[in-house]
């Protein structure tokens, strides 16, 4: 193994010689995405690489496989002296993305675990499902809704479990929580390990007070006002000016949740403001595995005021021949991809939804 190899295999055969590869995986993005650029000098020939859309594929960087898939499409340029292909592809899970859940039978599922509803949608298109955390109780009913994507219904799926779906980028579809994938020992620092940093910092979506309103079921010990205008309050002190926000609950609640849901999103909106992308040489981390999402890392930073554990929500692995190999991180509080339980829609009588035609 050469460092820095790419191999490209489509329909089995091995296209090598690549001048440049991206290579990108995030965790709040659906499939595992690349593209690859090779450019030859020429001179009369009529052939190109055969390389079409469609084509399956394996990607290996450094001997090791990390994506497998279909190609999406093939950009072609060529002038006198040389001719540039640039295949995009993503993995298999795109097509769960891009394609219907459901084209006939039934529309609603009753009493299915998160992992067996996932598993249903994405049977169809060659996609395993593997849960890598408790996705908890069953679902009393799930029905999918009218031209729906597959996709569109998982994540819907699993908001009702605070479960996050993404990919492996081989083919399988992990139902996962933040920081899952573990710790990576050592740590990014400042002068040391970093060749280059940006961030912005955001306050838009962060509020002084957080105010989630909603209604609460009847009961013999809740009062008039109690029952009709339940709320719960939260606070950011990161927020010296009065920024209000008040939130419509979508289901029934009572206080408490009220109040777990305004902290919560005060969490989120806090930890997505404070996101860095940091550049740094090679495509192996401090454990000496390639660069991947979904694990939590120290990073060592005064400059942009990073001191403590950070969540890599995005890793984009880069090859060029002047560059060399490099990975491109972005990281962030583990709180800005925290999530909270959904609402479940209300039981019913088995029955079906509606013929399709």
């Amino acid at each position: 193994m050469t460092p820095g190899e790419i191999v490209l295999k489509i329909d089995g055969l091995d296209w090598r010689g690549w001048e440049s590869v991206e290579f990108e995986r995030a965790i709040d993005r659906a499939a595992t995405a690349f593209q690859l650029s090779v450019t030859e000098k020429w001179a009369g020939q009529k052939a190109r690489r055969p390389i079409l859309p469609g084509g399956e594929y394996e990607l290996l960087l450094d001997g090791e496989k990390v994506a497998a898939g279909y190609i999406d499409a093939v950009a072609v340029d060529y002038d006198t002296a040389s001719h540039t292909i640039r295949p995009q592809a993503r993995d298999r899970v795109g097509d769960v993305v891009d394609c219907a859940a459901v084209v006939d039978g039934d529309h609603e599922w009753y009493g299915l675990t998160l992992t067996e509803i996932a598993a249903r949608l994405c049977k169809p298109y060659g996609v395993a499902v593997r849960a890598d955390v408790d996705v908890g109780a069953p679902i009393a009913r799930f029905a999918i809704q009218p031209g729906e994507a597959a996709w569109d219904a998982i994540e819907r799926a699993a908001r009702f479990r605070a479960v996050l779906p993404t990919s492996d980028g081989l083919g399988t579809l992990v139902l996962t929580r933040a920081g899952r994938a573990g710790h990576i020992g050592g740590a990014l620092m400042l002068g040391r390990h970093i060749k280059q940093a940006s961030a912005t910092f955001s306050n838009t979506e962060r509020h002084s007070l957080v105010v989630v309103r909603g209604q609460q079921e009847a009961t013999d010990d809740l009062d008039g006002l109690a029952q009709t205008q339940p709320e719960g309050r939260a606070h950011d002190r990161g927020i010296a000016r009065w920024r209000p926000t008040v939130i419509i609950a979508e289901a029934a609640g009572d206080g408490a949740s009220f109040s777990e849901r305004a902290a919560w999103r005060v969490r989120v909106a806090r930890g997505r403001g404070l996101s860095v992308t940091y550049t740094v040489p090679g495509w192996r981390d401090p454990d000496g595995a390639l660069w991947q999402p979904n694990r939590i890392i120290n990073i060592v930073d005064a400059y942009l005021d990073q001191d403590g554990e950070r969540l890599i929500c995005a890793v984009r692995l880069r090859h060029s021949l002047p560059g060399g190999t490099e990975a491109e991180l972005t990281v962030a509080p583990v709180d800005a991809f925290d999530l909270l339980p959904g609402p479940e829609p209300e039981p019913e009588e088995p029955g079906y939804w509606g013929e399709v035609q």
